[in-house]
């Protein structure tokens, strides 16, 4: 009788565990009593994740979008609004709204970036945040069907390592070639004016609809200009090296150097950053040659009618200066970036005017003299004082040879191949302080997310 009553309680114990729903899925978002996060923490960790790192994203896009051809033939300013013509907002003959203010020229410097970027008139330190909704959105996806698409592929193919490089890199590939609209649509929010007389995407959604519509040539559909292989195939192939490098760095911290996160949490996270900046000297140069492409029309603009040069190649108006061309590729892009461009002294004269202007003091005052100054006596005051109203009622002419001697030395160093070459691949890293800097925050999210996650198993 015993026996009987314990063989059904134990076939209706085996019953109801059989019909118990899971308590989460490799393909649903963690419930809160299972071992992740609850749906309402991971939304506002990734709409953290998204402001925190917007700026970052902002200056990175600015810097590696903005054209700086390598020897001018205009004054500094002139040649910004010149080559603002040259690459007009439309060529139906309709009258277009004025441009915006063109932000001057950025250079390697991730604050004096910021600090430029901030300080043009029309941006403010709301500029910093253009586009972190949209930023929102994609980190939110990424970070939630990534390591679904990983698991399940690994449960699929009877991988029994938590980590394969395959399955990693696939899952990545995947996952972000799907939502590359959304950096598509990002990176254009970032690059347009903030004036709504010149601004053209007014959201994620609303800029997917806008690129589907605008960008379609040839009667292309919307797929099939969302996901043009001008911009998936380059998305693709850089979220393949960087998974790929990412495992690496793994393998090298935690196999070559034996350092573990528990045992060496100082060495071990030191020597992840030290990787993580190889990573970035990379794959830099793809990743500005992928965003200068995000930025152009998916077909080439026909030439109009009597015209010199192509239809401007961007639809929409920036707040700097873009590329007169548009690329046929990555390669071509980052090949241009090489042996055009190249200016870096124009950012850092106007940046010091600039300033020098905001503290009351001449343009001409070099900003190393303060540091004179300041061990100087009371009549030095004076003497700098006389010396920068004498610089600043200087004749125009002065003026104008100075700017000629500049141009002549920019012009020579141009002639030389390997300095001009060189100058060129040093543009092609001037958003690498700002990429370093939002993957280590991207690394720091990570390692507070899997520190957690291990409180939470004990």
């Amino acid at each position: 009788m015993l026996a009987t009553s314990a063989a059904a309680t134990g076939a209706s114990a085996a019953a109801s565990s059989a019909f118990r729903p899971p308590a989460s899925s490799s393909l649903l978002p963690p419930l809160p009593d299972s071992d992740g996060p609850d749906p309402a923490s991971f939304l506002i960790e990734s709409y953290l994740l998204s402001a925190v790192t917007a700026p970052f994203v902002v200056a990175e896009t600015l810097s590696a979008v903005q054209f700086q051809p390598r020897a001018p033939t205009h004054d500094d300013e002139d040649s910004e609004l010149a080559a603002y013509d040259a690459t007009g907002v439309g060529a139906d003959g309709a009258k277009q709204p004025p441009p915006p203010a063109l932000i001057p020229a950025l250079d390697s410097g991730l604050w004096d970036n910021l600090r430029d970027i901030q300080e043009t008139p029309g941006q403010g330190w709301m500029t910093m945040f253009k586009g972190h909704l949209t930023g929102f959105i994609y980190n939110a996806a990424y970070l939630f069907l990534q390591p679904a698409l990983e698991e399940t592929l690994n449960d699929s193919l009877d991988v029994l390592d938590d980590t394969h490089p395959l399955t990693n890199m696939f899952s990545h590939v995947a996952v972000g070639t799907l939502l590359s609209p959304l950096e598509l649509v990002r990176t254009r929010i970032i690059l347009q004016s903030s004036d709504p007389a010149n601004r053209r995407y007014y959201g994620p959604f609303h800029g997917l609809a806008v690129v589907a519509s605008s960008d379609a040539a040839g009667g292309g559909n919307t797929l099939g200009t969302l996901y043009h292989p001008r911009h998936a195939v380059p998305t693709a192939v850089l979220l393949g090296l960087r998974a790929l490098l990412r495992v690496a760095s793994a393998s090298v911290v935690h196999e070559d150097l034996g350092l573990d996160s528990d045992a060496n949490p100082i060495l071990f996270r030191a020597a992840s950053l030290a990787l993580l900046a190889v990573e970035v000297a990379l794959l830099q140069p793809f990743e500005l040659a992928r965003l200068r492409l995000l930025a152009q029309r998916v077909a080439k603009p026909p030439r109009t009618a009597g015209a010199a040069a192509a239809t401007n190649p961007h639809p929409f108006a920036a707040v700097v200066t873009l590329p007169p061309r548009w690329y046929p590729g990555a390669w071509a892009a980052v090949y241009s970036v090489v042996a055009e461009e190249g200016a870096s002294a124009v950012s850092a004269r106007r940046r010091r005017a600039r300033r020098n202007a905001a503290r009351g003091l001449p343009p001409s005052t070099p900003a190393a003299s303060s540091s004179s100054v300041s061990s100087s006596s009371i009549g030095d005051w004076q003497e700098l004082y006389d010396s920068g109203i004498s610089a600043a009622a200087a004749p125009a002419a002065t003026a104008g040879g100075a700017r000629s001697r500049r141009r002549s030395a920019a012009a020579t160093a141009a002639a030389t191949p390997a300095g001009g070459y060189w100058t060129g691949i040093q543009s092609l890293y001037r958003g690498f302080w700002a990429r370093y800097a939002l993957e280590a925050i991207k690394f720091a999210f990570a390692d507070i997310r899997a520190q957690t996650d291990d409180l939470l198993s004990i």
